[in-house]
């Protein structure tokens, strides 16, 4: 039985997943992601939402899923249901080729009202608006700014024998040659657009025409039980106390597992939701720090608080940062896009229980395999990638106003190269002065150098700041039917 290569799989290599989408085959024109599993009755929308905190609020992240009641399609049955749309739609792969190209064509046309008037008054001498307005209301007469000769080459020609005084009608002319040339152009996107218009109704009546037949060859097929998550959410997330933003994209496919050591459950395995789903999370977290790189240099010294949230090289930086600039001598800086990105495939079981009285909504319980716990005597493994990028450095090679004989140098780094941080700080300062005059330059620009010491140091990064888990609660509700509108079942 198909039931147990079901569970076969499901209890081997975890990275082996049957899509709920249907694999692209190379080389084929037809768009795979166009033809859907069957949603048999059965079927209802969940929400699978996870938690960002903020100041030790709890932001939720919600992403949408669905619980399927399906059956099991392989790919000869997959290609029997293309096969007979092509059939019943009088179409060809070739055909279905050309289409995909049709529809490239597609492209907007921005023409507005605005466009319009300037074109008009371009053509028509009138480049003012009120000037033309008076024109169509028939206040003036029209610039007369054609003549006999017709012939764009004997024109061109003349035109180009004109002296220097002539070269504003010149101008004139190519202005008014570019409203014509652009209206060509126009023109030539409307029958591109219409072309893709038809492109694409004709795709759209074979895919409606292949889901419709996969269903009814479908229905005689083992049913299949699925959990399946997809989506994108934005949210807030600080760093070192600056709002950025971060973007998860999830995907999780469950498939529900047969049961060998529970008579009841078999016999209902086919009927019924309830019992446990197993699969992989796979999730992606994109972490934006660009706002946190805007605001990496602070205006004044009473913004230093502000810099004093991130590391101590942030801190001298804009230390000299505030020195230069309020002695007028420069200060070069340069950083590149800070930015992190955590990547997950984490194993989980879910258990969906209806409980004995009827509910609107119910809960799964859900367990992440990170390596320690058994299943079936393995431990299924996670495989969890954190990358930071990050670089910034300053420079400074000059001498203090009003000491001639001074010379003042800084410099300091910070990257991530690897899974390693390094940070490297340096500072000099050597000047021909009167101990009352440094205590009063360090005095005056807040120089606080006695605290911060050359340095050259490396680290490995600490991933704990993103490595957020996609820990989440996943609520189905059982008052909604997604099952596709069909009388085959």
């Amino acid at each position: 039985m198909k039931r147990t290569i079901l569970f076969l799989i499901l209890l081997s290599a975890i990275s082996i997943q049957v899509s709920a989408q249907f694999r692209q085959k190379e080389g084929d024109p037809i768009d795979y992601t166009r033809i859907r599993l069957p949603r048999e009755p059965g079927s209802h929308p969940l929400t699978y939402t996870i938690y960002s905190e903020d100041f030790m609020v709890q932001i939720p992240m919600a992403f949408k899923g669905e619980l399927i009641r399906t059956r099991e399609i392989g790919p000869s049955l997959l290609e029997k249901a293309v096969q007979m749309a092509l059939d019943r739609t009088g179409t060809t792969r070739a055909q279905i080729a050309k289409w995909n190209e049709q529809v490239k064509m597609a492209k907007d046309i921005n023409y507005s009202m605005d466009d319009f008037i300037k074109d008009l008054g371009t053509m028509t001498g009138y480049g003012d608006a009120a000037d033309l307005i008076r024109l169509l209301g028939g206040y003036t007469q029209p610039l007369d700014v054609f003549n006999d000769k017709t012939k764009l080459d004997a024109l061109m020609k003349e035109l180009l024998k004109q002296s220097s005084e002539s070269a504003g009608f010149i101008l004139d002319y190519m202005e008014k040659l570019e409203v014509f040339l652009k209206a060509r152009e126009r023109d030539k996107q409307k029958w591109d657009n219409r072309i893709a218009n038809y492109a694409a109704e004709g795709l759209a009546k074979f895919y409606k025409e292949a889901n419709h037949c996969l269903r009814q060859i479908a229905k005689g097929e083992d049913i299949r039980w699925m959990l399946l998550v997809e989506g994108s959410v934005n949210a807030p997330v600080r760093f070192e106390g600056v709002k950025c933003v971060q973007q998860w994209t999830l995907k999780m496919q469950l498939d529900k597992m047969y049961p060998l050591d529970d008579e009841e459950a078999e016999n209902n395995f086919f009927n019924t939701f309830q019992g446990k789903y197993y699969g992989m999370l796979e999730a992606e977290a994109v972490y934006d720090l660009s706002n946190y790189d805007s605001q990496y240099l602070v205006e004044d010294e009473n913004s230093l608080a502000k810099a004093s949230l991130g590391s101590n090289l942030r801190m001298m930086t804009n230390v000299y940062h505030l020195v230069c600039k309020k002695n007028g001598v420069p200060f070069n800086f340069t950083q590149k896009r800070t930015q992190a990105v955590c990547q997950y495939k984490i194993p989980v079981l879910v258990t969906l229980d209806p409980g004995k009285e009827p509910r609107n909504y119910i809960y799964g319980s859900t367990k992440y395999f990170l390596g320690e716990e058994e299943l079936m005597g393995e431990k299924p493994q996670p495989d969890i990638d954190v990358k930071l990028q990050m670089f910034r450095k300053f420079e400074v090679d000059t001498h203090v106003n009003g000491l001639p004989n001074s010379r003042l140098q800084a410099n300091g780094h910070e990257y991530v190269s690897g899974d390693m941080i390094y940070v490297g700080f340096y500072q000099n300062l050597d000047l021909t002065t009167s101990p009352e005059n440094v205590f009063e330059l360090v005095g005056t620009l807040t120089w606080k150098s006695a605290a911060f010491q050359n340095q050259n140091d490396s680290a490995r990064v600490d991933e704990s700041q993103f490595a957020t888990m996609p820990n989440g609660t996943l609520q189905i509700n059982l008052r909604e039917s997604i099952a596709d509108e069909s009388t085959s079942w």
